[in-house]
């Protein structure tokens, strides 16, 4: 997950629980009513891509970074 705003967070649990899907969050993701599978850290490397912690938008925002300089990114880009 990018961040914890429902409009990208929201059908997730509902998601998880029909697919099977595992959910990776920040290390700052807010909802302690929700266990994420796992968290994310700034630098870490999860299917090719870089993790990369952008607060501003959530306090728990992340980015996808591909090696040629793609960036992946949830609401950042307004």
């Amino acid at each position: 997950m990018t961040h914890h705003h429902s409009d990208h967070f929201g059908a997730v649990p509902a998601l998880r629980e029909r697919t099977g899907l595992l959910v990776y969050v920040s290390r700052a993701f807010p909802d302690d009513a929700f266990q994420p599978d796992g968290f994310l850290k700034e630098g870490q490397v999860i299917a090719g891509l870089t993790v990369l912690h952008t607060p501003g938008h959530a306090s728990d925002h992340l980015c996808f970074a591909r090696p040629d300089g793609v960036l992946f990114t949830g609401d950042h880009v307004m």
